[in-house]
């Protein structure tokens, strides 16, 4: 399907409504990108069973480097999200997909009418964008996360990604329970992001967790549509999963890993490179929300080896 390159202003008009959805008009333009809709004719071989060391390596070399016994963020509320920039039909498809690849890794799917904590946007000038959400939504962002963003878009990346974390005590209230810091509406932003912890204490130590687990309160993926030329439509919609619930490592050398991951999407031919989720990004995935919220970083590879194991079994058991 060839997708004209919407102006910008009226794409970000989209995501700066706060109150009810709006439909995102098509508008003449003399430049179009073909992302891929229907069902993929390219051959796709079944990916081979991976070795446990395989499973190790790989979810080291794509997951982000910490200190062995700091905690890795993810998400401790139910993932609400809301996709904007593709139409309301093709926005509704991508977002199936990610709350299915979410339910997948284990994480609960808020309610209707939830509030937002994640956020994926395709828009023409990515970069404009983002300095206007700078200026009037400095909220959604920190020092880090700017960083990072001015990185991404001087290398010329397809994407920017970025979260915003906090420390959350297990028995907190959740966002949607507070109705503060997430995002109203069909857009977006906080009214108080960064700022989303409940006051209420908790007591007891673990020796492989944090008495305070660290929770990611929102996550952002914005795509440059102008580098998403035969993209298919569920490689956005997978891709952006592994960018919003995990913490994946933004410099990995593609040819080095030891296993393959939707991570490489733009590293190569579209066309040829991984069409979905592979069974290292699942095994990732189903590793991170299967560890209690707190645990330390240093035991994801240990989680993500028993997530894979369980993965086989139940792919065996279904014949």
């Amino acid at each position: 399907m060839r997708l004209p390159i919407l102006p910008f202003l009226r794409t970000a008009a989209l995501a700066f409504a706060f109150a009810s959805p709006m439909a995102l008009q098509a508008q003449e333009s003399r430049e179009t990108v073909n992302i891929r809709i229907d069902e993929p004719e390219i051959e796709v071989r079944a990916d081979r069973p991976l070795r446990e060391e395989e499973v190790r390596q790989g979810v080291k070399d794509i997951s982000h480097s910490r200190r062995p016994r700091e905690a890795i963020p993810r998400f401790i509320d139910p993932l609400c999200l809301t996709v904007v920039g593709l139409g309301a039909e093709l926005s509704e498809r991508v977002a199936t997909r990610v709350r299915a690849n979410a339910v997948d890794a284990g994480l609960e799917l808020g309610e209707r009418g939830c509030t937002a904590n994640a956020v994926v946007i395709v828009v023409d000038r990515p970069g404009t964008l983002l300095d206007r959400l700078r200026r009037e939504r400095p909220q959604i962002f920190n020092a880090d996360a700017v960083r990072d963003i001015r990185t991404e878009i001087n290398r010329g990346l397809p994407f920017v990604a970025w979260n915003i974390e906090g420390v959350q005590p297990r028995f907190a209230r959740s966002a949607n329970e507070q109705n503060t810091g997430a995002v109203g509406g069909s857009g977006f932003l906080f009214d108080d992001a960064a700022g989303n912890v409940a006051q209420q204490r908790e007591y007891g130590a673990s020796r492989f967790r944090a008495s305070l687990p660290r929770t990611r309160s929102s996550s952002f993926i914005v795509f440059d549509v102008r580098q998403l030329e035969n993209v298919h439509l569920n490689q956005i919609a997978d891709f952006a999963t592994l960018q919003l619930l995990g913490s994946p490592r933004r410099n990995f050398d593609a040819d080095e890993l030891a296993a393959s991951s939707i991570l490489t999407l733009f590293e190569g031919d579209v066309l040829t490179g991984p069409q979905s989720l592979t069974q290292l990004d699942k095994a990732y995935l189903r590793g991170l929300y299967s560890m209690p919220p707190g645990t330390w970083g240093s035991r994801l590879e240990t989680y993500s080896k028993r997530a894979y194991q369980e993965m086989i079994e139940d792919e065996e058991a279904d014949g």
